[in-house]
Protein backbone atom coordinates (compact mmCIF):
# COMPACT_ATOMS: atom_id res chain seq x y z
CA UNK A 1 0.00 0.00 0.00
CA UNK A 2 1.79 3.49 -0.98
CA UNK A 3 2.80 5.09 1.97
CA UNK A 4 0.12 8.31 1.56
CA UNK A 5 -2.58 5.93 1.82
CA UNK A 6 -1.67 5.33 5.32
CA UNK A 7 -0.64 9.04 6.56
CA UNK A 8 -1.02 11.48 3.27
CA UNK A 9 2.57 10.84 2.29
CA UNK A 10 4.64 12.11 5.68
CA UNK A 11 2.32 14.15 6.26
CA UNK A 12 -1.41 13.58 7.94
CA UNK A 13 -3.36 15.48 9.53
CA UNK A 14 -5.84 14.21 12.51
CA UNK A 15 -7.27 17.42 14.41
CA UNK A 16 -9.12 16.42 17.54
CA UNK A 17 -10.15 20.40 18.27
CA UNK A 18 -12.51 22.43 16.34
CA UNK A 19 -9.93 24.07 14.96
CA UNK A 20 -7.78 22.58 12.34
CA UNK A 21 -4.15 22.08 13.50
CA UNK A 22 -1.01 21.36 10.90
CA UNK A 23 1.91 18.82 11.24
CA UNK A 24 3.89 18.58 8.47
CA UNK A 25 7.46 16.91 8.50
CA UNK A 26 10.24 15.79 6.49
CA UNK A 27 13.26 14.28 6.30
CA UNK A 28 16.47 15.88 4.93
CA UNK A 29 17.25 13.52 2.68
CA UNK A 30 15.15 10.06 1.74
CA UNK A 31 17.96 8.04 1.76
CA UNK A 32 20.51 7.41 4.42
CA UNK A 33 23.85 5.47 4.86
CA UNK A 34 24.15 3.15 7.54
CA UNK A 35 25.06 4.81 10.90
CA UNK A 36 24.08 8.19 9.12
CA UNK A 37 22.57 10.92 11.61
CA UNK A 38 19.42 12.16 9.35
CA UNK A 39 17.90 15.60 10.09
CA UNK A 40 14.13 15.74 10.52
CA UNK A 41 12.11 18.89 10.06
CA UNK A 42 8.99 19.78 11.67
CA UNK A 43 5.80 22.58 11.20
CA UNK A 44 2.94 23.08 12.71
CA UNK A 45 0.05 25.26 13.89
CA UNK A 46 -0.89 24.33 17.40
CA UNK A 47 -4.18 25.59 18.25
CA UNK A 48 -4.42 27.12 22.16
CA UNK A 49 -1.96 28.69 24.55
CA UNK A 50 -0.06 25.34 25.55
CA UNK A 51 3.36 24.41 24.58
CA UNK A 52 3.64 21.65 21.68
CA UNK A 53 5.29 18.54 22.60
CA UNK A 54 6.50 16.29 19.86
CA UNK A 55 7.16 12.39 20.32
CA UNK A 56 8.36 10.15 17.68
CA UNK A 57 8.03 6.64 17.20
CA UNK A 58 10.70 4.58 14.97
CA UNK A 59 10.90 1.64 13.36
CA UNK A 60 15.04 1.25 14.95
CA UNK A 61 16.93 3.58 16.28
CA UNK A 62 16.29 6.98 18.44
CA UNK A 63 14.82 10.28 17.33
CA UNK A 64 16.18 12.99 19.98
CA UNK A 65 15.81 17.13 19.67
CA UNK A 66 18.37 19.00 18.18
CA UNK A 67 16.51 22.36 19.20
CA UNK A 68 13.88 24.18 17.65
CA UNK A 69 11.58 22.18 14.63
CA UNK A 70 14.87 20.06 14.13
CA UNK A 71 15.16 16.17 15.52
CA UNK A 72 18.30 14.07 15.05
CA UNK A 73 17.25 10.36 13.90
CA UNK A 74 20.31 7.81 14.05
CA UNK A 75 18.01 4.37 12.82
CA UNK A 76 19.85 1.52 14.49
CA UNK A 77 23.75 -0.05 13.44
CA UNK A 78 22.86 -2.76 10.86
CA UNK A 79 19.98 -1.30 9.93
CA UNK A 80 19.25 -1.45 6.08
CA UNK A 81 15.61 -0.53 3.64
CA UNK A 82 13.17 1.57 4.79
CA UNK A 83 12.79 2.77 7.84
CA UNK A 84 10.26 5.05 9.61
CA UNK A 85 9.67 7.51 11.75
CA UNK A 86 6.00 8.19 12.99
CA UNK A 87 5.49 11.58 14.79
CA UNK A 88 2.99 13.54 17.27
CA UNK A 89 2.31 17.01 18.00
CA UNK A 90 0.81 16.75 21.34
CA UNK A 91 -0.65 19.63 24.07
CA UNK A 92 -1.92 18.93 27.46
CA UNK A 93 -1.48 14.71 26.74
CA UNK A 94 -3.70 15.48 23.95
CA UNK A 95 -2.41 14.27 20.31
CA UNK A 96 -3.31 17.11 17.92
CA UNK A 97 -1.89 15.88 14.60
CA UNK A 98 0.49 13.16 13.43
CA UNK A 99 2.84 12.82 10.62
CA UNK A 100 4.98 10.18 8.94
CA UNK A 101 8.39 9.91 7.46
CA UNK A 102 10.26 6.75 5.74
CA UNK A 103 14.29 6.63 4.45
CA UNK A 104 15.68 4.47 2.71
CA UNK A 105 18.83 2.95 4.78
CA UNK A 106 21.58 1.62 2.10
CA UNK A 107 25.17 0.35 2.63
CA UNK A 108 26.52 3.11 0.76
CA UNK A 109 25.61 5.60 -1.83
CA UNK A 110 26.25 5.03 -5.85
CA UNK A 111 29.11 5.98 -6.70
CA UNK A 112 27.76 7.08 -9.92
CA UNK A 113 24.90 8.84 -8.83
CA UNK A 114 23.18 11.15 -11.63
CA UNK A 115 23.57 14.99 -11.18
CA UNK A 116 20.48 15.61 -12.15
CA UNK A 117 21.77 18.04 -15.22
CA UNK A 118 20.10 18.29 -18.48
CA UNK A 119 22.63 19.19 -20.51
CA UNK A 120 22.11 20.44 -24.57
CA UNK A 121 21.15 17.72 -26.52
CA UNK A 122 20.94 15.15 -23.67
CA UNK A 123 16.98 13.52 -22.84
CA UNK A 124 16.17 12.61 -19.20
CA UNK A 125 16.70 8.91 -18.40
CA UNK A 126 13.62 6.81 -18.28
CA UNK A 127 12.18 4.66 -15.78
CA UNK A 128 11.30 7.92 -12.89
CA UNK A 129 7.57 7.54 -11.51
CA UNK A 130 7.80 11.64 -11.21
CA UNK A 131 10.02 13.73 -13.12
CA UNK A 132 10.44 17.05 -11.36
CA UNK A 133 12.01 19.99 -13.29
CA UNK A 134 13.41 23.53 -11.54
CA UNK A 135 13.36 25.73 -14.22
CA UNK A 136 14.44 29.31 -14.31
CA UNK A 137 12.74 31.65 -17.28
CA UNK A 138 15.55 34.31 -17.24
CA UNK A 139 18.33 35.24 -15.06
CA UNK A 140 17.44 37.00 -11.70
CA UNK A 141 17.22 40.60 -11.11
CA UNK A 142 18.93 42.22 -7.60
CA UNK A 143 15.76 41.43 -5.73
CA UNK A 144 15.29 37.64 -6.43
CA UNK A 145 18.72 36.84 -6.73
CA UNK A 146 18.63 35.35 -2.94
CA UNK A 147 15.34 33.61 -3.82
CA UNK A 148 16.99 31.89 -6.92
CA UNK A 149 20.21 31.15 -5.18
CA UNK A 150 18.12 29.43 -1.94
CA UNK A 151 16.39 27.31 -3.78
CA UNK A 152 19.12 25.64 -6.01
CA UNK A 153 21.84 25.41 -2.94
CA UNK A 154 18.54 23.30 -1.50
CA UNK A 155 17.91 21.37 -4.70
CA UNK A 156 21.55 20.37 -5.34
CA UNK A 157 22.06 17.68 -2.31
CA UNK A 158 18.90 16.24 -3.07
CA UNK A 159 20.46 15.22 -6.24
CA UNK A 160 22.58 12.22 -5.04
CA UNK A 161 19.99 10.19 -2.57
CA UNK A 162 17.38 11.05 -5.37
CA UNK A 163 19.74 9.01 -7.43
CA UNK A 164 20.77 6.58 -5.56
CA UNK A 165 16.85 5.38 -4.97
CA UNK A 166 17.06 4.44 -8.64
CA UNK A 167 19.19 1.57 -7.33
CA UNK A 168 16.93 0.41 -4.66
CA UNK A 169 13.25 1.06 -5.98
CA UNK A 170 11.94 -0.80 -8.60
CA UNK A 171 11.38 1.08 -12.50
CA UNK A 172 8.73 3.91 -12.52
CA UNK A 173 9.13 3.77 -8.79
CA UNK A 174 11.83 6.56 -7.72
CA UNK A 175 11.37 10.07 -8.69
CA UNK A 176 13.97 11.91 -11.15
CA UNK A 177 15.70 15.47 -10.53
CA UNK A 178 16.05 17.61 -13.52
CA UNK A 179 17.67 21.39 -14.32
CA UNK A 180 18.62 22.61 -17.84
CA UNK A 181 22.27 23.70 -18.12
CA UNK A 182 24.67 25.00 -20.91
CA UNK A 183 27.58 23.19 -20.38
CA UNK A 184 28.92 20.41 -18.00
CA UNK A 185 30.80 21.47 -15.01
CA UNK A 186 34.40 20.80 -14.14
CA UNK A 187 34.11 20.54 -10.46
CA UNK A 188 31.05 20.24 -8.61
CA UNK A 189 28.58 23.05 -9.19
CA UNK A 190 27.13 25.59 -6.93
CA UNK A 191 24.33 27.79 -7.15
CA UNK A 192 26.18 30.91 -8.22
CA UNK A 193 27.77 28.50 -11.21
CA UNK A 194 23.90 27.37 -11.89
CA UNK A 195 22.83 30.94 -12.35
CA UNK A 196 25.41 31.92 -14.90
CA UNK A 197 25.30 28.70 -16.97
CA UNK A 198 21.54 27.66 -16.18
CA UNK A 199 19.71 27.37 -20.31
CA UNK A 200 16.87 29.67 -19.99
CA UNK A 201 15.61 29.38 -23.52
CA UNK A 202 15.55 25.59 -22.79
CA UNK A 203 13.60 26.56 -19.45
CA UNK A 204 11.25 29.01 -21.06
CA UNK A 205 10.60 26.20 -24.24
CA UNK A 206 9.72 23.85 -21.18
CA UNK A 207 7.58 26.32 -19.67
CA UNK A 208 5.72 26.73 -22.12
CA UNK A 209 4.74 23.48 -23.09
CA UNK A 210 2.83 23.63 -19.45
CA UNK A 211 1.20 26.96 -20.05
CA UNK A 212 2.19 29.05 -22.55
CA UNK A 213 2.46 32.94 -22.00
CA UNK A 214 3.21 32.41 -18.19
CA UNK A 215 4.93 34.89 -16.11
CA UNK A 216 8.94 34.91 -15.75
CA UNK A 217 10.24 33.70 -12.78
CA UNK A 218 11.11 30.37 -10.88
CA UNK A 219 9.08 27.08 -10.97
CA UNK A 220 9.29 23.71 -10.34
CA UNK A 221 7.15 21.68 -12.54
CA UNK A 222 6.70 18.23 -12.64
CA UNK A 223 4.72 15.21 -14.91
CA UNK A 224 4.40 11.39 -14.90
CA UNK A 225 6.74 11.34 -18.25
CA UNK A 226 10.00 13.51 -19.30
CA UNK A 227 8.36 16.93 -19.97
CA UNK A 228 9.04 17.19 -23.98
CA UNK A 229 7.20 14.21 -24.04
CA UNK A 230 4.20 14.57 -21.70
CA UNK A 231 0.88 15.72 -21.38
CA UNK A 232 -1.37 17.02 -18.76
CA UNK A 233 -2.03 17.36 -16.13
CA UNK A 234 1.45 18.68 -14.96
CA UNK A 235 2.28 19.96 -10.66
CA UNK A 236 3.50 23.42 -10.89
CA UNK A 237 4.57 25.46 -8.15
CA UNK A 238 5.83 29.17 -8.38
CA UNK A 239 8.74 29.69 -6.26
CA UNK A 240 9.07 33.44 -7.57
CA UNK A 241 6.79 35.25 -4.34
CA UNK A 242 8.94 33.38 -1.87
CA UNK A 243 11.40 34.55 0.66
CA UNK A 244 14.79 32.86 0.65
CA UNK A 245 14.56 30.86 3.29
CA UNK A 246 10.55 29.55 2.15
CA UNK A 247 12.03 28.51 -0.94
CA UNK A 248 14.93 26.36 0.65
CA UNK A 249 12.42 24.79 2.87
CA UNK A 250 9.74 24.44 0.25
CA UNK A 251 12.42 22.89 -2.48
CA UNK A 252 13.61 20.48 0.50
CA UNK A 253 10.62 19.29 1.43
CA UNK A 254 8.58 19.05 -1.59
CA UNK A 255 11.98 16.39 -3.16
CA UNK A 256 11.55 14.90 0.29
CA UNK A 257 8.11 14.65 0.24
CA UNK A 258 7.84 13.71 -3.05
CA UNK A 259 10.45 10.92 -2.99
CA UNK A 260 8.34 8.73 -0.48
CA UNK A 261 5.55 7.95 -3.06
CA UNK A 262 6.56 4.84 -4.74
CA UNK A 263 3.33 5.06 -7.11
CA UNK A 264 3.07 6.98 -9.21
CA UNK A 265 -1.03 8.39 -11.64
CA UNK A 266 -2.19 11.22 -11.84
CA UNK A 267 -4.52 10.44 -8.90
CA UNK A 268 -1.56 10.44 -6.94
CA UNK A 269 -0.16 13.69 -8.22
CA UNK A 270 -3.25 15.09 -7.60
CA UNK A 271 -3.17 14.53 -3.64
CA UNK A 272 0.60 15.59 -4.02
CA UNK A 273 -0.92 19.12 -4.78
CA UNK A 274 -3.24 18.60 -1.32
CA UNK A 275 0.13 17.58 0.66
CA UNK A 276 2.25 20.29 -0.32
CA UNK A 277 -0.02 23.09 0.40
CA UNK A 278 -0.81 21.87 3.36
CA UNK A 279 2.80 22.06 4.16
CA UNK A 280 3.78 25.19 3.34
CA UNK A 281 0.61 26.81 5.31
CA UNK A 282 2.22 24.62 8.20
CA UNK A 283 6.04 26.16 7.30
CA UNK A 284 5.04 29.74 6.25
CA UNK A 285 1.40 30.25 8.04
CA UNK A 286 3.09 32.53 10.86
CA UNK A 287 5.39 34.85 8.31
CA UNK A 288 2.97 37.87 7.58
CA UNK A 289 5.49 39.05 5.04
CA UNK A 290 4.48 35.97 2.62
CA UNK A 291 1.98 36.78 -0.03
CA UNK A 292 0.08 32.95 1.22
CA UNK A 293 -2.76 33.55 -1.51
CA UNK A 294 -0.38 33.86 -4.57
CA UNK A 295 1.79 30.67 -3.14
CA UNK A 296 -1.44 28.58 -2.83
CA UNK A 297 -2.72 29.78 -6.48
CA UNK A 298 0.35 28.58 -8.04
CA UNK A 299 0.67 24.89 -6.24
CA UNK A 300 -1.82 23.38 -8.39
CA UNK A 301 -2.56 21.13 -11.64
CA UNK A 302 -2.46 22.41 -14.66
Amino acid sequence: MPLRSVFLAALCCLPVRAQPVFLACAPATPVAVAGETIRLFTWANPSGSAKPVYAWTVSSGEVRTAGGNIFTWNPAAGSSGPSSADGELRTDSAVQARCLVEVQVVASRSAAADDGLLLPGSTEADGAGLYNYLLISAPPDHAKHEVFRSALNAWLPLNSPVATLRGVLKPNEPIALALPVLEKPVTPPDADWLLQHFDYARARTLLDKVFPGGKPGLYIVSSLLPLPKSKPPYLVQDLSAATPALAASWVEAFINEAAQEHTWNSAEEASLVDQIRATVLAIAGEASNIKLPLLMKWIALL
